[in-house]
C-alpha cells in the first residue's frame, strides 16, 4: 500500500508539471503570434515608406526635366 501511495503522489507531481509546461507553451504561442503580427506590420510600414520614397524620387525627376 505504501508503494501505491508513492506512485500516486509521483503521478500527481508529474501531472502538475505537465500542466505548468502546457501553460508555458500557450504563453509562448501567444507571444510568437504577437511578434508575427508586429513583424508583419513593420514589413507593411516599410513597404509603404519605400513606395512613398520611390514616389518622391519620381516627382523630383519630373521636376528636374
Amino acid at each position: 500500500a505504501d508503494k501505491t501511495a508513492m506512485v500516486a503522489e509521483l503521478w500527481s507531481v508529474i501531472r502538475e508539471e505537465i500542466l505548468e509546461v502546457r501553460r508555458d507553451l500557450i504563453t509562448l504561442e501567444q507571444r510568437v503570434s504577437e511578434l508575427e503580427t508586429e513583424n508583419l506590420q513593420a514589413i507593411q510600414h516599410s513597404q509603404v515608406t519605400d513606395h512613398a520614397t520611390a514616389r518622391q524620387g519620381s516627382v523630383i525627376l519630373d521636376l528636374s526635366r
